[in-house]
Formats: structure tokens, sequence, C-alpha cells
């Protein structure tokens, strides 16, 4: 097991020095270091929320699930009211902080189906309640994210939740 951390932090950390020398290069006769600086930072915060995230006890996101769901629904259903366009597609909210709800919406979705597939695993071959529910809930998700439009987010959200499906026991048939 530590072996398998020491690799996966090592794998994490070659490829963060690769994008930001990547970055450096491709930015620094425009922009100097400001685009490096920025993404260092968003680095250092985005390691300081996965280390938060791997103290945690995973079995708290069991009981944000569902309002999680509901929520990046709800939040997907309101981009079409008052979402930011850009580039001839509406995939923005603006609530002093831009951020994508489709974003929210794969992280929610991953969890809800995590949930759905331990609380519900003895139903899960059968093919209404493991196939055709989830499925349904996730279809949701995906026609939303797919209005907006964001083909590529739709495809990655489909993948995501068949081998989750499939990984929680429903039949290959």
């Amino acid at each position: 097991m530590k072996l398998t951390v020491t690799t996966l932090a090592s794998c994490v950390a070659a490829l963060l020095a690769l994008g930001l020398v990547m970055l450096y290069s491709a930015t620094m006769t425009r922009h100097g270091a400001d685009y490096l600086l920025t993404q260092m930072l968003w680095c250092g915060l985005g390691l300081v929320a996965a280390a938060i995230a791997a103290k945690l006890d995973y079995r708290l996101l069991a009981k944000v699930a569902i309002p999680a769901y509901f929520g990046a629904v709800l939040l997907l259903a309101l981009v079409f009211v008052q979402g930011k366009e850009a580039n001839g597609a509406k995939r923005w909210l603006d609530f002093g902080v831009r951020f994508q709800p489709s974003e929210f919406a794969k992280l929610a979705l991953i969890v809800f189906l995590a949930w759905y597939g331990a609380r519900y695993a003895r139903h899960m071959p059968k093919f209404w309640r493991g196939m055709i529910l989830p499925g349904g809930l996730a279809g949701v998700v995906m026609g939303l994210v797919f209005l907006e439009p964001d083909v590529g987010t739709t495809i990655l959200i489909g993948a995501v939740t068949c081998v989750m499906l499939l990984v929680a026991g429903i039949r290959w048939k």
C-alpha cells in the first residue's frame, strides 16, 4: 500500500511539474510568469483540498449523495434561466464567481451512483432497479448537459455511468 501511494504521489508531482514547465514556456514571452504563478496557486489549493479529502471519512458522502444530485440537477436547469453564454453555448453561472454546473454535476453523479450501488447492491442485477432507474437518473443529468450544448461532457458522464453500473453489479446482458 505504501509503495502504491508513493508511486501515485510521484506521478502526480511529475505531471504537475511538467505542466507548469510547459505552461511557463508557452506563455513566458507574452505574459511573463503571471500564468505560472496563478497555476501554482491553483495547484497548491488543489493539493490542500486533496489532502483534506484524503483525511475525511468517505462514508460522510453517503449523507450528501441525494442532496448533491438534486442540487446538481437544479444548477444545470438554472443555466437555462440565467446562464451566461460564451462561444455559442450557455454553460456558465455567475454568482460573483463564474463556474460550470456540469463540473459539479459530474462529481455529484459519481457520489450518487456509488451510494445507489452500495445501498441497493442486491437489486443491481435486476433490469429495472439495476439499470433503468439509475440510468434514467444519470440520463437527466446527461440530457441537461447535452442541451447546453456540451457533447464531450455528456459522453464522459455516460461512460462513467456505464462503468460504475457495471462495477456495481448490473448484468452484461
